[in-house]
């Protein structure tokens, strides 16, 4: 499922628990491991003063001891690059190596949590691979990737998530969830209904596309659970992923370039708060 695997390293917690998680997944997928850093690059070209540049090969020096170290101790590979934005560096290892899967760290998040910061954002605004973020703390063992749930919605992109769930959960348990999300207000009006019967419909809905999801699942290998939380879409998802997961797939947004990561508006709101790991899918199908 994933042949190569790329972990983002700063040197940050978060950037440890990113090679942690991402050293897992390669042990499980028998995948390569590459740790990168960005180190600065000059400022020749932007309108900030040069750094001096004994500064840069300094950094750069550092940058890269400190990711052989940490890649000495995982059996994984290193590439150094130097750039003015650290999302733009990782976005030229990924595509340079080849990579399928990016892994990232949290930044200012509790114990066990995700928080994205504007370098998640980038990376999953038009990323060429999966991305997934670590919780902080995910390289002191306390968790896993044993409890894998999957956001169902019916899209295509639902279904890559669910494709990358299947082959993570694997003699495992799976959890489907599909949101009923209330029906707008206004469809009821137009259509003579009232707020329960609007209800029951988005209730329904969700059930179609988990009795979809469920029939595409192996019938042996995997033990499927299914969940129907009602609400907003990104408060239901984000319960779930405080309640016995340790990673959330998700799809990415249902338009633009084909194999791209693009953040739709549900995982922008989880990639800000979140009670697990996540991984967001690139976009499936034909270019727009």
């Amino acid at each position: 499922m994933f042949s190569r695997i790329v972990a983002g390293f700063d040197g940050s917690e978060g950037g440890h628990d990113a090679v942690a998680m991402a050293a897992e997944l390669a042990d499980r997928f028998d995948a390569e491991l590459v740790v990168a850093s960005v180190a600065p690059e000059p400022y020749a070209k932007s309108v900030l003063p040069a750094l001096p540049s004994d500064a840069l090969v300094w950094m750069t020096d550092e940058a890269r001891a400190s990711a052989e170290k940490v890649a000495s101790e995982v059996g994984g590979k290193v590439e150094i690059r130097a750039s003015l934005s650290p999302a733009r560096g990782l976005h030229q290892i990924v595509m340079e190596t080849g990579a399928d899967l990016l892994v990232i760290g949290s930044t200012g998040a509790g114990p066990g949590r995700v928080k994205g910061g504007h370098i998640a954002r980038a990376l999953m605004s038009g990323g060429p691979c999966t991305v997934a973020i670590a919780p902080l703390g995910w390289r002191d063992g306390s968790r896993s990737l044993d409890r894998v749930g999957v956001a169902i919605a019916g899209s295509p992109e639902s279904e890559e998530a669910l494709r990358l769930g299947i082959g993570l959960s694997e003699g495992g348990t799976l959890r489907a969830i599909a949101v009923a999300t209330p029906l707008d207000s206004a469809l009821g009006k137009l259509v003579m209904l009232g707020s329960k019967e609007l209800g029951e419909i988005s209730k329904e809905v969700a059930k179609g596309h988990l009795d979809e999801a469920v029939s595409l699942m192996p019938d042996e290998s995997i033990v499927a659970e299914r969940r129907i939380p009602e609400g907003g879409a990104p408060e239901a998802l984000r319960r779930e992923t405080e309640e016995g997961l340790d990673l959330l797939l998700l799809g990415s947004r249902s338009y633009g370039p084909v194999r791209r990561v693009l953040l739709g508006s549900v995982t922008s709101d989880l990639v800000g708060d979140a009670g697990c790991a996540l991984m967001v899918s690139p976009r499936a199908g034909l270019e727009d």
